[in-house]
């Protein structure tokens, strides 16, 4: 449900039509009440999308968050390899000039 409503060309065709049917509603196209609906429908197809915006933002976050998390935990390691490599390079090189 929720990738349906954050899809951009799910949002490109609700709006042509709700713009579309408004449009033809203002020109007498279409019966005032048709207008009317569809006005209702876009309306609260708006909130929804609006409501499924503010609640993926907190998610996206938490999602950045725990990425720069797992990033900064993978350097310390990286770091730590490096130090214990050169460590033992350094005590191979010490047991060698013996």
């Amino acid at each position: 449900m929720n990738s349906i409503v954050t899809d951009v060309k799910t949002g490109l065709l609700v709006a042509t039509g709700t713009i579309s049917t408004g449009l033809g509603s203002f020109l007498d196209f279409l019966p005032n009440d048709i207008g009317k609906l569809a006005t209702l429908i876009g309306m609260f197809l708006s909130l929804v999308v609006i409501y499924a915006h503010l609640k993926k933002g907190p998610m996206v976050r938490e999602s950045i968050r725990r990425q720069n998390e797992n990033l900064e935990l993978e350097k310390e390691r990286k770091t730590l390899e490096i130090e214990l490599l050169k460590s033992q390079i350094n005590k191979g090189e010490n047991d060698g000039s013996d």
